[in-house]
C-alpha cells in the first residue's frame, strides 16, 4: 500500500527547506509526529523517516532535549505540559519497569 499526501503550491512554496530535502525532511517529521501520538512503533518510525535506530533514536532526544530548554527559557509550562508537547518521547522510552517473578 502507498500513501500520496496532496500539500497545495502556496503552502509547499511557504515551507523554507530546498526542493530536494522537503520529500525527506516531511517524511521525517510525519515519522515523529505519529511516533509521538503512539500511532506508530520505533521501528516502524524509523522506517518511514528512513533512519537507523541509532541516528533516530538520537533525534528524538534532540526533540525532547529542544523542548525543554525552550519550557526552562520561557518558565511558563509544567511538566505535564511537557510531557503533552509535540516534542514529547513517549514514556514507554523515558521509564524504566522492573519486572518480578519467580528465579
Amino acid at each position: 500500500m502507498s500513501v500520496q499526501v496532496q500539500i497545495p503550491d502556496a503552502v509547499a512554496q511557504a515551507i523554507r527547506l530546498p526542493e530536494e530535502r522537503m520529500v525527506r525532511e516531511l517524511l521525517v517529521e510525519l515519522a515523529i509526529a505519529l511516533y509521538a501520538q503512539r500511532l506508530l512503533s520505533f521501528g516502524k518510525a524509523r522506517e518511514l523517516a528512513g533512519m537507523g535506530k541509532y541516528e533516530f533514536g538520537r533525534l528524538l532526544g534532540e526533540r525532547r532535549s529542544r523542548g525543554a530548554r525552550e519550557t526552562r527559557r520561557r518558565g511558563d509550562r509544567g511538566e505535564e505540559e511537557i510531557r503533552n508537547s509535540k516534542f514529547a518521547i513517549p514514556s514507554v522510552m523515558r521509564t524504566s519497569v522492573l519486572v518480578e517473578g519467580p528465579c
